[in-house]
């Protein structure tokens, strides 16, 4: 990710030069933090991100357009607030172990949650089936973490290998599961031991024998290349630290024609700095 980092910084620095118009170097400099702010994982892009903070703080005191004004010393604040927050003192271990402990806490006492809801009633909320979430033990979904509902993307056929990304307590897989049926098979990778422990729990007390259970991270699935027809994944490519890593890997397992089905969260441009130091921990 280093790498990255200098080729991006070397590629702005190539094109804001060439361009004197103050306007238009605003846009190329909105455009890269745009990028950056996709990952805000990596510990070892502040270098370059700082240059842009700089420069965006000089724009806004050089151009007398109040909204471009307005708008630089945003962006320029929010980035500095940013690194305040998830500066280059948490490591890679770091924001794996927070991730994990908070997902394990999860996994054990699902009503010590405050920060985002979890359990049936999100659930419900996300789209989910009300009849089949009643119907479910409370085991099962008292632990749901999801944003989403990734199964309402596409439906899963009989027969078909499902690939489950952060499969949690394990409702996602339980109910793929259900529907490939005995001739299909669910891949269900997760981090967190606790997580997968319930996850395997609840799969046997609804007598769900169609699924596999891995301890892994996204970044390295033990999952035979060309194997998958869908993947699905319910809030867990934004704590994904490499996202591009965990892309290709994705690439690699599915098979041609292959599909993601993908429920996650995302940094929008309008976010301000309050929220990001409000919401910004890596486990929320």
């Amino acid at each position: 990710m280093a790498e990255w980092a200098a080729d991006w910084r070397e590629a702005w620095e190539a094109a804001a030069g060439v361009v004197p118009d103050q306007r238009q170097r605003l846009a190329y400099l909105e455009q890269a933090t745009s990028q950056v702010y996709g990952l805000l994982n990596c510990d070892n892009y502040w270098a370059a991100l700082a240059a842009v903070t700089e420069e965006l703080l000089k724009i806004s005191k050089s151009y007398t357009s109040p909204p471009i004004v307005c708008r630089a010393r945003r962006m320029g604040e929010c980035v500095k607030t940013v690194r305040i927050k998830r500066g280059p003192q948490m490591t890679d271990t770091q924001v794996r172990n927070q991730i994990r402990e908070r997902f394990a806490q999860i996994a054990r006492s699902p009503r010590t949650e405050r920060v985002f809801s979890v359990g049936p009633t999100s659930a419900k909320n996300l789209g989910y089936d009300v009849d089949e979430i009643d119907a479910l033990p409370a085991e099962v979904t008292e632990s749901f973490s999801g944003v989403g509902n990734p199964l309402a993307l596409r439906e899963l056929a009989a027969g078909q290998t499902v690939l489950d990304l952060g499969c949690g307590a394990g409702l996602d897989s339980i109910l793929a599961g259900r529907r490939v049926g005995p001739a299909g098979k669910v891949i269900a990778v997760d981090m967190t031991e606790a997580m997968l422990d319930k996850a395997r729990r609840n799969a046997a007390a609804l007598g769900i024998s169609n699924i596999e259970w891995h301890l892994a991270d996204a970044e390295n699935l033990p999952v035979a290349d060309g194997t998958v027809d869908v993947m699905i994944t319910n809030g867990v490519l934004n704590l994904c630290q490499d996202k591009l890593k965990v892309l290709s890997e994705l690439h690699r397992v599915l098979r041609p024609g292959g599909r993601l089905q993908l429920a996650d969260i995302l940094l929008h441009e309008d976010v301000t700095a309050e929220n990001v130091a409000k919401l910004g921990t890596w486990s929320d």
